[in-house]
């Protein structure tokens, strides 16, 4: 646990220190003591400063009313955090963005720090990994309007014509059909019971590429479908609870494999597009086209590939200073 906070602060330090070579900025964690923490902000709210850099540790008292932007470089551990972190940005009602970079391999480090807190009953840590799939589920739909997400798992109703193409799934505007991967859920459902294999190992024997080879009837089976696409199914048949993944420790290092959960009842995968290979005997379902009108309500951009620290930075910095010479 010490260490992924210790991880966790390094990584704070180093953000704030990369945008320093052309940006004001300051960081803020729980190694810092009162007194520094309480400069920090001090000087963040007299605008001696553009850009704080923060652990969760900054709190939910910050009523700054200017912020322009919250950027998630860390994958939220819930969606209620998530929520009450992005709404400090524009409390002015002026023009405002959240972005989350997402990775789908950045569960693995919240739920090592999860199973390492041993303070926590096990009823504890099951709520907050279903917390956390609820997240990666949220950053996974590629479909469905980001604000219409949030609150309908507050159980609030939004009508995703208001968002106004704000989000980056109601920005897509292509069309997109619904799927039946039932039965290639149920072949990868397959050779995951008689074999541990990771993701991309099991990516690999349903393709029939990689060096990994497993005797099963299945293997192979896919290799007329997209390597994208049977991550994704992988990925929903995790997040529906078909399979999971679990980690154990493989010549001093951490390894994450699948285990068989259950036998797929129905599984959809929404979000795939006409030019994308559909699988055999699947007859694709017409959906309605997403929304294309216009107009700010709360931005929820989230990117699928987690670039370097770098090229996050020059899009900060960019944005940031295009916001800067409008005011």
């Amino acid at each position: 646990m010490w260490n992924y906070l210790l991880y966790i602060k390094k990584e704070c330090e180093m953000i704030s220190e990369k945008l320093n070579k052309n940006l004001k900025t300051a960081f803020y964690h729980a190694g810092l003591s009162k007194k520094e923490r309480n400069a920090v902000q001090q000087l963040w709210n007299q605008d001696k400063f553009k850009i704080i850099v923060a652990t969760i540790a900054f709190g939910m008292g910050i009523d700054k009313k200017d912020v322009r932007f919250v950027i998630h470089y860390s994958l939220p551990k819930s969606l209620e955090g998530y929520y009450q972190e992005t709404g400090r940005a524009g409390r002015d009602g002026k023009e405002s963005i959240c972005i989350l970079y997402y990775n789908y391999g950045d569960k693995h480090k919240i739920n090592y720090m999860i199973n390492l807190n041993h303070q926590s009953t096990k009823e504890q840590k099951q709520r907050q990994k279903d917390e956390l799939r609820d997240v990666i589920n949220f950053c996974e739909n590629k479909n469905d309007c980001r604000r219409k997400l949030i609150l309908k798992y507050f159980d609030e109703d939004f009508d995703s014509t208001n968002c106004k193409k704000t989000c980056d799934n109601c920005t897509n505007t292509q069309k997109t059909v619904l799927v039946n991967y039932t039965t290639v859920a149920n072949e990868l459902s397959s050779i995951v019971r008689y074999n541990k294999l990771s993701l991309h190992q099991l990516i690999d024997v349903y393709r029939g590429t990689g060096n990994k080879k497993v005797d099963n009837v299945y293997a192979g089976r896919g290799n007329n479908i997209k390597k994208t696409l049977i991550e994704r199914i992988i990925k929903k048949m995790i997040i529906k609870g078909y399979i999971e993944e679990k980690t154990e420790s493989k010549g001093g290092f951490p390894w994450t494999y699948l285990i068989y959960r259950k036998n797929v009842d129905l599984l959809d995968i929404e979000e795939v597009h006409k030019n994308e290979i559909v699988a055999k005997n699947k007859e694709p379902i017409e959906k309605n086209k997403i929304n294309t009108d216009k107009k700010l309500a709360i931005k929820n951009s989230t990117n699928s590939g987690k670039t370097d620290i770098t090229k996050k930075i020059k899009v900060v910095k960019k944005k940031t200073l295009k916001l800067t010479k409008k005011k």
